[in-house]
C-alpha cells in the first residue's frame, strides 16, 4: 500500500501464497499368495504404492519392521514412487528375512514436506516342503508312495524313474498328496539297474524340494505278495 501526502492511497497486490498443511493421500497394496488371511511369500512380492496427491511427491521411503517393531530395512528415494516395487525379502545387508510376520510401511512427502504413511502386514515362509518316500514291491510292481504333511499346499510334484545310464524310463506328476506311483518290474532289465528316482516338489509359494534316490529297489521298501484264497478239497 502506498499513501500520498494528500491522503490518497494506492493498494497493489504484489503476490499470493497458499498454505498447504495436508499430507498426501496414499495407500499400499500387496500382491501375493494369501494363506490364513495373510499375504505370504518366499521369494518375491509385488508392492503397489497408490498415491492420491494434489501436490507432487518429492521423496518416499520404504520401511520394513518385524513384529517386535524393530526396523530391519529402510530405503529412501527422491521423486515419485514407481507404479510397482518388487521386493525379494532381503534386508539392507542383503540377508534374507527369517520366517515370520513383517510390517511394510510406505512413507511419502510432498513439496511442502507434509508426510503421509500407509502400511500392510505380510508373512515370510522360506522352508522347503518336507517329503516322505516309501517304497514296496507288490507282485511284479514297484510301488512308490509320496507323503507330505506341511500346511502349505502343493503346487506340483514330479517323479522320474531313471536307469543306471540316466535314461528316463517313466515320469509321473501330480498336484496333491498322498500319491502312489506304480512302476512295472518287467520294464527293468539288468542293464538298467539300479533304478533311481528324481523327485521334485514345489509348494504354492515357490519353495522347492529336490530328492535323489540312488536305488529305489533297496530304499527301505517292503516286499509284499498278494494273498491267494486257499482251496480246500474234501475227500470222501
Amino acid at each position: 500500500m502506498i499513501q500520498w501526502q494528500n491522503g490518497n492511497k494506492n493498494i497493489s497486490l504484489l503476490g499470493s501464497y497458499f498454505i498447504d498443511n495436508q499430507p498426501p493421500n496414499i495407500e499400499l497394496e500387496l500382491k501375493g499368495m494369501e494363506l490364513d488371511g495373510k499375504i505370504t511369500f518366499c521369494g518375491r512380492i509385488i508392492i503397489i504404492p497408490l498415491i492420491h496427491a494434489r501436490e507432487p511427491i518429492t521423496r518416499w521411503n520404504l520401511v520394513f519392521k518385524n513384529k517386535e517393531g524393530a526396523m530391519i530395512f529402510s530405503e529412501e528415494t527422491e521423486g515419485f514412487p514407481p507404479s510397482q516395487l518388487f521386493w525379494k525379502g532381503k534386508d539392507n545387508k542383503g540377508r534374507s528375512f527369517p520366517n515370520g510376520d513383517y510390517q511394510v510401511i510406505l512413507q511419502a512427502w510432498d513439496r511442502a514436506d507434509n508426510m503421509a504413511e500407509a502400511s500392510q502386514w505380510l508373512t515370510v515362509r522360506h522352508q522347503k516342503p518336507k517329503l516322505e518316500v516309501k517304497t514296496m514291491t507288490v507282485d511284479q510292481n514297484l510301488i512308490v508312495e509320496l507323503l507330505h504333511e506341511e500346511d502349505i499346499p502343493i503346487a506340483f510334484w514330479q517323479l522320474k524313474f531313471q536307469s543306471a545310464n540316466g535314461v528316463t524310463l517313466k515320469t509321473s506328476d501330480g498336484n496333491s498328496f498322498p500319491a502312489q506311483i506304480t512302476f512295472p518290474m518287467s520294464a527293468l532289465t539288468e542293464d538298467n539297474k539300479p533304478l533311481s528316482g528324481a523327485i521334485t516338489v514345489q509348494d504354492i509359494l515357490g519353495n522347492q524340494t529336490h530328492k535323489q534316490i540312488k536305488d529305489l529297489l533297496t530304499y527301505g521298501h517292503e516286499k509284499k505278495e498278494t494273498k491267494k484264497d486257499d482251496t480246500w478239497a474234501e475227500e470222501f
